[in-house]
């Protein structure tokens, strides 16, 4: 094991590392791994259906589930890209409990746009977060499965 030694008024002492380290956990990477279908002018839940990271074992039912005992204030960062030539007003909104907490508006102009935000936020045990997205072009257009394509991840602060 590792161990520190500790002057405590002169007198050394050993302590076990492992009772003061600090770990980011728990920590997460979902995405959806095929590409989804979203309708003109309707904001849409992407379907996460796959982890990279879940240390806690927080996805189910598209979304990310903070487990018992888990709540503080958490790193998250949402990223999505569309597939296709086309122009439009694209939108991505996390939000915690189905109430949006953070966003990024962008113009989508000719090929693959995409958005990105991150954020800090106060989670509690069973808070739920989902990624939604948004685009006004007229007709249904796809954002890119794969995980280098859309994401939802984040870690807890320390």
């Amino acid at each position: 094991t590792d161990e520190l030694l500790v002057s405590d008024a002169g007198v050394l002492k050993r302590m076990d590392y492992s009772y003061i380290k600090a770990a980011n956990t728990p920590n997460f990477w979902i995405y959806k791994s095929a590409n989804q279908s979203i309708a003109t002018a309707t904001a849409t839940a992407i379907a996460f259906d796959t982890a990279v990271i879940d240390t806690a074992t927080g996805l189910g039912s598209n979304k990310w589930t903070v487990p018992s005992g888990q709540g503080g204030t958490y790193f998250l960062s949402f990223k999505y890209i569309w597939s296709g030539t086309w122009d439009a007003r694209i939108i991505a909104y996390l939000k915690k409990n189905g109430s949006s907490i953070f966003g990024m508006q962008a113009d989508k102009e000719r090929v693959d746009g995409g958005v990105h935000v991150n954020g800090i936020v106060a989670l509690s045990a069973a808070d739920y977060l989902e990624g939604f997205v948004y685009q006004d072009s007229g007709s249904s257009r796809d954002i890119v499965g794969g995980s280098l394509w859309n994401a939802l991840s984040g870690f807890k602060l320390i």
